[in-house]
């Protein structure tokens, strides 16, 4: 399968944004009094509460988590801070371009963990705004067991042909915003004809990125969208 680097760079990235520290030392022993710390979170499950639970365990504070997808993390937070009553310490959302705009507006308070200096470029606000927490490929999982090499998609243009009408699933990215970056550099880059195509070839939408694996496991289904660390099902690859 082709790899478009610019998607890999960018859309992969979930950032990691710290609103609550005005330096780069954070004041434990004001964080133990306060008790509490609130995630906003597009991170997936089990992840999530394993780095919850082991934050806990670490420090003693306790973390409430609001666990849902990147774009509605982002719109929850908006409304709250716009409404002056933002209720989110921190924040991991899939939205660079966001994060970035919000960034330079003020909105978030820089914070330079340990080890930021090993972060590299591209992955990290230079002022220490947002960090990446994780970074991806964009690609096409394929059903391999389903599909012979000859007819698998080598390209994103692929997916317009007759050939793979019903056999697509993909993100709704009204709800997840790794999704709505996707459709943004994609139809950037082919055109928006492209997805009147995947419409015609009757592609499923599916409300998370993580849910997309639910039909390819019960079809020959392929779809474009984030590279799994996991493969869709034992016998499944990225192509």
């Amino acid at each position: 399968m082709r790899w478009f680097a610019p998607l890999a760079v960018v859309l992969g990235s979930h950032l990691f944004i710290a609103q609550g520290q005005a330096t780069d030392q954070a004041d434990r022993a004001a964080a133990i009094k306060e008790g509490n710390v609130s995630w906003y979170t597009s991170t997936p499950f089990p992840l999530v509460q394993t780095l919850a639970d082991r934050f806990a365990a670490d420090t003693g504070i306790k973390v409430t988590l609001l666990r849902t997808g990147g774009e509605a993390v982002l719109r929850r937070f908006l409304q709250e801070y716009q409404a002056g009553q933002a209720g989110a310490d921190v924040i991991t959302m899939s939205d660079s371009g966001a994060a970035t705009g919000l960034a330079r507006r003020g909105v978030f308070v820089p914070f330079k963990p340990d080890g930021f200096d090993k972060v590299v470029e591209g992955a990290k606000d230079k002022d220490g705004a947002w960090i990446a927490q994780r970074v991806g490929l964009i690609g096409m999982p394929v059903r391999t067991d389903l599909m012979v090499e000859k007819d698998r998609p080598k390209t994103w243009s692929d997916l317009k042909d007759a050939r793979f009408k019903g056999k697509m699933v993909m993100a709704d990215p009204s709800f997840t915003a790794i999704q709505l970056t996707v459709v943004g550099m994609l139809s950037q880059r082919l055109g928006w004809d492209f997805y009147k195509a995947l419409r015609a070839n009757d592609i499923m939408i599916v409300q998370a990125i993580s849910k997309s694996t639910r039909p390819c496991n019960r079809a020959n289904v392929c779809w474009a969208r984030k590279a799994p660390i996991r493969a869709a099902s034992t016998k499944a690859k990225t192509c």
